[in-house]
């Protein structure tokens, strides 16, 4: 399975359908890796991996949340313990293709631009996907002064810092310490074949085309977008069905797997078998 240059749909733990969800930061991370490791096609929110998890109260580990998803088929790289990583082991696998929950303390971020609170200094997680794009459960812009998720990347320097602040003893203060990191990894869902492994190739003319967004296999949005014109590298087409908020039942489309607009899915008539 590969799906480059996809992103899950980012989900905030503060929200009205979920009591618990001051403190499913890490069920909620857990969401949006489930998202991703799968490419989409399992959706699952945070309410739902802390229903999993069978716990009620506090808040979850990485252990948990791995177990939960486990119950999905979601299989996650846990690193915890002795069996932390090292800031050079963390990177590397974040590069070459994977997404990653980590723990950490947020008063590493909450005096940055990128803060979800404005006074939470304790221990929290939060998505990171490739590209380094950080996926925050917290910020969800609730209120001017709250940083709100718009798919940026974050510097290195900060989920660096934010890792190796984790508190692993609240009652002597101890944390994990710089240059180390909690996390736990999805598999990698990026893949660049040799040309010749081409099977499809999709050519978009000057003007106006329609990128078409797909949950679980099923349309539910769509946006136009103006391009000079590019062709890439593509997927087979195959049948994508639509949400009943959609203005057709389906579509036929592909999704591009090189150049700049690799993950995006655009419809199949543009493509050719090459």
């Amino acid at each position: 399975m590969a799906c480059n240059g996809y992103r899950p749909v980012f989900q905030k733990q503060l929200n009205p359908y979920d009591p618990r969800g001051g403190l499913n930061c890490t069920c909620y991370s857990g969401a949006m890796a489930a998202q991703y490791h799968t490419c989409g096609d399992t959706y699952i929110t945070g309410k739902r991996v802390r229903e999993l998890t069978g716990d009620t109260s506090g808040g979850t580990t990485l252990v948990q949340v791995d177990y939960a998803l486990n119950k999905k088929g979601i299989n996650l790289a846990t690193y915890v313990g002795s069996y932390r990583l090292t800031w050079n082991q963390f990177t590397a696998k974040l590069n070459s293709g994977m997404g990653a929950i980590v723990q950490g303390g947020y008063n590493a971020i909450y005096k940055t631009r990128f803060s979800g609170s404005e006074t939470f200094t304790g221990n929290h997680a939060i998505y990171v996907n490739p590209g380094w794009i950080g996926m925050d459960p917290l910020a969800d812009g609730r209120r001017a002064g709250i940083y709100k998720y718009h798919g940026e990347k974050y510097p290195a320097w900060l989920i660096k810092n934010f890792a190796g602040q984790l508190i692993l003893n609240p009652s002597t203060g101890r944390r994990l310490g710089y240059g180390y990191v909690w996390c736990s990894f999805t598999r990698d869902n990026t893949y660049t074949p040799p040309r010749s492994a081409y099977q499809y190739k999709v050519t978009i003319p000057r003007g106006t085309f329609i990128r078409y967004y797909s949950r679980d296999g099923v349309i539910y949005k769509y946006t136009k977008h103006k391009t000079g014109g590019f062709s890439a590298y593509c997927g087979a087409p195959r049948v994508f069905p639509a949400t009943r908020a959609m203005p057709f039942d389906s579509r036929t489309g592909v999704y591009i797997l090189t150049g700049a607009y690799k993950g995006w899915l655009v419809g199949a008539s543009h493509a050719k078998e090459i």
